[in-house]
């Protein structure tokens, strides 16, 4: 069990997190992922982030897909699946 010391700076992390990838677009895990491995173990830390990634990304996708255009990202899509190892 985190004391509140441990769960305050746990969601200053993830909160700068945040803001980072809603200003940068990217970042969140690159933030998050280390400075919350300082507060909890690292098995614990990486799926919590995944989860809240995957959340904001969410949230992301539902107000931003009516801007995007299927037809221009498919070549994107398909060199990245033969460029990936």
């Amino acid at each position: 069990m985190m004391d509140i010391a441990s769960l305050v700076a746990a969601t200053v992390i993830v909160l700068f997190a945040g803001f980072t990838q809603g200003l940068t677009s990217m970042g969140f895990s690159l933030i998050s992922v280390p400075l919350l491995s300082r507060i909890v173990p690292l098995s614990q830390a990486v799926p919590a982030v995944v989860i809240l990634s995957l959340c904001t990304n969410i949230m992301i996708i539902r107000t931003s897909y009516r801007f995007v255009r299927i037809g221009r990202i498919w070549p994107m899509v398909i060199a990245s699946l033969v460029a990936a190892p």
